[in-house]
């Protein structure tokens, strides 16, 4: 939610206040095709109302595979191929429209488990744009006595797609 802000009349006095808003409903569903492979789909539709009479939705899809294959006694590697936010098109206040970053994605990753309740994951990831762009991904993650974790990730972004940035998180 985005924070309140006054609204004013032709006139310069104040005529009330707006708070943007923005919303994500999401549902999804996997099925275990063998004991290594699954597939999922999730659904989701989103709306944005950044100023009043204002409002902004989509459509969203994304269906993948993944795999999770044993590679040694205590790790396993893990495989994604799908495509994302596959969607409708969102018109803008000047009546242009424009499509939700759409991508097709291709991820794999490591995951050790030193005990039942301490593990490590590093993963990386790819995605093509279908607005003709290229980003990429790569995140690591500990997690501790299977309470807490710590994460770190970066994301290199696609021009005019998506933003390039790093995160930190603990949880």
């Amino acid at each position: 939610m985005g924070k309140s802000y006054d609204l004013y009349n032709p006139s310069g006095l104040k005529s009330g206040t707006h708070k943007p808003s923005q919303m994500l409903i999401g549902i999804g569903a996997g099925y275990k095709i063998l004991d290594f492979l699954s597939a999922r789909v999730n659904l989701k539709y989103m709306t944005d109302k950044p100023a009043p009479g204002v409002s902004y939705g989509a459509f969203g899809a994304d269906l993948a595979v993944d795999g999770m294959f044993q590679v040694s006694e205590n790790g396993k590697a893990v495989a994604e191929f799908g495509v994302f936010s596959l969607g409708s098109k969102i018109v803008s206040a000047s009546g242009a429209k424009f499509g939700i970053p759409s991508s097709v994605r291709l991820a794999g990753g490591y995951l050790h488990d030193f005990n039942e309740k301490n593990s490590i994951s590093v993963l990386a990831q790819a995605d093509y744009y279908l607005h003709k762009a290229f980003g990429a991904a790569v995140a690591a993650e500990a997690m501790f006595a299977d309470i807490a974790s710590v994460r770190v990730g970066y994301n290199l972004g696609a021009k005019h797609v998506m933003p390039t940035f790093a995160s930190v998180g603990a949880g």
